[in-house]
């Protein structure tokens, strides 16, 4: 058994590829892109050597964007310059580069010595980097830099029992988007799931004064307009500009969601609830939202060519025809758990008859 706290395992630094450069400081507010940055062009210039060339064999491939100059970004970004590919494959060995950085890469606060400022930093640890991810708040391992051991140290956040698998967290609440973009598989349960429901609070606000207009078959009796609600979405994004200014928030993507937990956005709560309030009188106004937002999961599933229990039949029943095309169950997998989360939000839409 492995006691809570011990160290299980201990990759030495010289074991490790790390993202830092010796030569010179980081920017503070750049740092991890920069360090980043320089992972991908490490890990090129080490494939240019041959000396990754087994590991692309496991590396999950993704398509960087065409845009990328290589020559640009070592000379602006990351002090380092890519090395002359010897057999002209560029682009292969870039996008190979790209993807073990962000499916095997273990990012941390890391400072060169006890005491010095922590950069964030991005490390390629052998056995390490080959523990599974868990969704749970707190797996039962984790890692640390050591300075006694001039190390990166995996340790157990409770007591491990033999033949219990050791999990780690590649970061809070990650989704099924981004452990597919990222790492290439997706977990059988996942609280985190997420579905996009609007492209944007204005999107949103249109289709709640469309939904209304249909629902009911009358236009809204207080005023309430495309015009209005616009204005009001308008709003909104302006306090929440001047919130995040305040409070050094990072700024969310622009689309909404709700998570198979049944958590929702909470802008898309806010603008549902400050919208409804034109039009609903002495109702619940949280219950009415989260009704239509259970109707717009309904409209979005219909819009399928397959229905949720078509696509698990196709996966589980063509195992045999889809086992050499790892992509195709992939993107059936990642399918199922949108439907999925569409669906259990989908019943909200009940709350409307009552």
């Amino acid at each position: 058994m492995i006691k809570e706290g011990e160290v299980a395992v201990v990759v030495p630094r010289e074991a490790c590829l790390t993202s830092e450069d010796p030569g010179s400081e980081l920017d503070g507010q750049d740092s991890g892109g920069k360090a980043t940055t320089r992972m991908y062009l490490r890990l090129y210039n080490e494939m240019c050597t041959h000396a990754l060339e087994r590991a692309s064999a496991w590396a999950r491939t993704l398509t960087p964007s065409p845009a990328v100059q290589l020559a640009r970004l070592g000379s602006t970004s990351t002090g380092l310059t890519p090395r002359e590919d010897p057999e002209g494959v560029l682009l292969a060995r870039w996008r190979v580069a790209v993807s073990l950085a962000h499916s095997r890469g273990m990012t941390m606060e890391h400072a060169t010595a006890p005491g010095a400022v922590a950069r964030n930093q991005l490390f390629m640890a052998p056995l390490a980097d080959l523990l599974n991810h868990s969704a749970e708040y707190i797996p039962n391992f984790a890692w640390r830099w050591s300075y006694e051991e001039d190390a990166l140290c995996v340790y157990a956040n409770e007591d491990v029992h033999p033949m219990e698998e050791a999990f780690i967290s590649y970061g809070p609440e990650l989704s099924s988007d981004d452990l597919v973009v990222f790492y290439g598989f997706l977990l059988p349960e996942n609280p985190h799931d997420k579905a996009w429901v609007f492209d944007s609070l204005c999107h949103a606000a249109e289709w709640l004064v469309e939904y209304f207009a249909d629902m009911f078959r009358r236009q809204p009796r207080s005023g309430l307009d495309t015009t209005v609600a616009r204005a009001l979405a308008q709003q909104m994004l302006e306090e929440r500009e001047i919130e995040q200014k305040l409070t050094g928030e990072v700024d969310p993507p622009d689309r909404l969601y709700i998570r198979q937990d049944g958590e929702v956005d909470d802008r898309l709560e806010e603008l549902f609830e400050r919208l409804l309030e034109y039009e609903i009188d002495d109702q619940d106004v949280y219950t009415m939202g989260r009704g239509c937002i259970g109707f717009r999961c309904g409209q979005l599933l219909q819009t399928y060519s397959t229905s949720l229990v078509e696509d698990m039949s196709i996966l589980y029943e063509g195992e045999q025809s889809l086992s050499d095309d790892y992509n195709k169950q992939l993107a059936i997998k990642h399918r199922i758990t949108i439907k999925k989360t569409l669906s259990e939000c989908a019943d909200w839409s009940d709350l409307l008859r009552t």
